[in-house]
C-alpha cells in the first residue's frame, strides 16, 4: 500500500517512518502544505487508494476542512503525540478517517490503513477473490489456483487497485496517479503499460490462463476479470441448478 505523508514535526515523522520498517507500506513525503492542494486533482479511483497521513499541529483541523472542501477524497489519518478527546472528535467530524497515537507500531499502522481502505472501497475483508485469483490487501503476493505470484510493490499496488474495482475499467491516468501521484519523478507515458505487461508475464509463469485476467480497453484503461476456467465452472453450476 502507498501513502502520502506530511508532518512538520521531524521527530514524529521519523518515528512513524521507522515503524514502517516491514516495507509493505510505501510512503511518499509531501514537503509543504501548499503541495497538499494537488490531492484534490487526483482521480476518484486513485484518491480512494492512497491514504494521506497528517501530523497534528495547530492548523491541522483547518487543513482537513480545506482539503475536504477542495474535493480531496483521499482517506485522511492524523498522527498525534497523545489522545485529546475534544480535538480528536473535531478532526473526525471535519473529515479525518482515523487518529493514530504514539508510540507507533507497524502492525497497528498497517491494520488501520487496511481498515480505512476497506471502508472507503466498501470491502468487508482483506482479500478479494476473483475467479481463481486471490488478491491480498496486506501486501502479500496474490495467489492463482493457490499458487503464489511474485510481484513488486508497484505491481501489487496496481493489482489491488484493479481488484478493488472489479467490473470497472480503470483509466490509465488513475493507475499512473496511484504509482507516481505527486512525486517529482514522472516517468514516461508508457510506464503503466509496462507494469501491466509485467504482471501478465508473471501470471503466465503460473499458468497461461491467468495472463488473460487483465483486459485491455483501448484508449480507456484496464479491468480485471475472472479467469475463463472459473467463468465456465460458474456457468456449468448455474445450469445444474
Amino acid at each position: 500500500m502507498k501513502i502520502f505523508m506530511h508532518d512538520p514535526d521531524a521527530v514524529r515523522q521519523q518515528r512513524f517512518v521507522t515503524a514502517l520498517s516491514s516495507g509493505a507500506i510505501q510512503h511518499e513525503l509531501i514537503p509543504s502544505t501548499a503541495a497538499l492542494r494537488g490531492l484534490a486533482g487526483l482521480s476518484t479511483e486513485a484518491a480512494r487508494s492512497i491514504p494521506l497521513v497528517l501530523g497534528q499541529q495547530d492548523s491541522t483541523l483547518d487543513q482537513v476542512i480545506a482539503l475536504r472542501r477542495s474535493g480531496c477524497e483521499n482517506p485522511i489519518l492524523i498522527l498525534v503525540d497523545h489522545r485529546a478527546p475534544e480535538r480528536d472528535a473535531a478532526l473526525l467530524d471535519a473529515g479525518a478517517c482515523d487518529i493514530l497515537a504514539a508510540p507507533f507500531h507497524d502492525r497497528e499502522i498497517a491494520a488501520r490503513l487496511r481498515t480505512t481502505f476497506r471502508r472507503r472501497n466498501n470491502l468487508a475483508r482483506n482479500d478479494i477473490t476473483i475467479g481463481d485469483l486471490v488478491v491480498y490487501l496486506d501486501g502479500r503476493d496474490p495467489e492463482f489456483q493457490s499458487l503464489p505470484v511474485k510481484l513488486s510493490a508497484k505491481e501489487n499496488a496496481v493489482l489491488c487497485l484493479l481488484a478493488s474495482n472489479q467490473g470497472r475499467v480503470m483509466p490509465r491516468t488513475a493507475i499512473f496517479e496511484l504509482l507516481y501521484g505527486l512525486s517529482e519523478y514522472q516517468p514516461f507515458d508508457k510506464a503503466v503499460d509496462i507494469h501491466i505487461c509485467r504482471i501478465r508475464s508473471k501470471f503466465a509463469r503460473v499458468t497461461p490462463e491467468a495472463s488473460n485476467m487483465i483486459e485491455t480497453f483501448p484508449r480507456r484503461g484496464y479491468a480485471l476479470r475472472a479467469s475463463q476456467g472459473a467463468a465456465i465452472e460458474r456457468a456449468c453450476a448455474q445450469r445444474q441448478r
